[in-house]
């Protein structure tokens, strides 16, 4: 799988944050969630990781 920089962002006040996956990692044929529509996920922090899974 592809690696590439990303970022964590806030939109305005929310206490909601966003993460921004680079598009060489979203183009890799081992992404592995469904590029053209929404996939509900689950996240879990696991020492100093952040984990992004299909719900």
């Amino acid at each position: 799988m592809l690696k590439g920089k990303g970022k964590i962002y806030r939109s305005g006040t929310a206490h909601t944050m966003f993460a921004s996956i680079p598009a060489d990692v979203v183009k890799d044929g081992t992404f592995p969630f469904d590029r053209k529509k929404t996939t509900d996920i689950t996240v879990k922090i696991e020492g100093n990781k952040l984990i992004i899974e299909k719900a």
